[in-house]
This record gives structure tokens, C-alpha cells and sequence, in this order.
């Protein structure tokens, strides 16, 4: 009789924690990244699960890096609430979870994030798609 309580005990565990989530796509902060595989993925689901209705579809983040707004969109991209105040929140997910990352284009989130405050800044078109980096990735 003992050995039968035990063993459904231990089913009772095993069946609890195979429902058991451990990874979140929509808050991937609260993540735990372990290794480079985990904080890549938690970077894709920054990107993937933080859709705004304040931009564009041409505006939203993906890992291609670009980011192309023409002179005549950078006021209402740069406002207050607008595609701007968005994309920052995406880039400090990105950088939260996974700091060494970089786009499609080897562009790094901190070189993303100036050329987006640079270009809101001097009221100048912000465009990173012609992008190139020729420097060593640093680990």
C-alpha cells in the first residue's frame, strides 16, 4: 500500500509539472535566460508580442533592424505616445534580455537607439537601411 501512495505522488508531481510554463512570450522579462538560445528567443518575443496601434505596419520593429521614417513623418513618429515612445520600449525589452544583440543588418540596439534620438533630436529623417558595419562583433 505505501508504494502505491508513493508512486501516486509522484505522478501527481510529474503530471503538475508537465502544465508547468516556463517561458513567457508575451512579458519575456520575466524569463529565465540561462543560455544564448533562451535570450535570443526572449528578444524575438519582445519583438514579436509588443505591437503598438500607434505605428505603422512599415514602422514596427523586426530583426531586420530597419528603421525608415521620412522627414515629413519624424513629428508625429517622434510625439509623445507615438511610434517612437514604442520602438524605446521594444529596444529596452531587447537590451533587458539579451544585451549582445543585434540585428539583421549588425546593427546593435545602442546604435539603433541613437540614430532614432538623433534624428527625433534634429527634426531629420531617421533611416538605418542602408546600414553597414564593418567592425568586429565584440562578445
Amino acid at each position: 500500500m505505501e508504494n502505491y501512495k508513493s508512486f501516486l505522488f509522484v505522478l501527481g508531481i510529474f503530471l503538475l509539472l508537465g502544465h508547468a510554463k516556463a517561458e513567457s512570450k508575451t512579458e519575456p522579462r520575466s524569463n529565465v535566460n540561462l543560455g544564448p538560445i533562451q535570450g535570443w528567443r526572449s528578444a524575438y518575443f519582445c519583438m514579436m508580442y509588443n505591437e503598438s496601434a500607434s505605428c505603422l505596419k512599415k514602422d514596427q520593429l523586426s530583426d531586420t533592424g530597419v528603421v525608415d521614417v521620412s522627414k515629413e513623418e519624424v513629428e508625429k513618429y517622434c510625439s509623445k505616445g507615438g511610434c517612437r515612445e514604442h520602438i524605446g520600449y521594444v529596444l529596452k525589452c531587447i537590451h533587458d534580455v539579451k544585451r549582445d544583440f543585434w540585428f539583421a543588418n549588425n546593427i546593435t540596439v545602442r546604435l539603433l537607439n541613437e540614430s532614432i534620438s538623433d534624428g527625433c533630436a534634429k527634426n531629420e529623417a531617421i533611416s538605418t537601411k542602408n546600414y553597414t558595419n564593418r567592425g568586429p562583433k565584440v562578445y
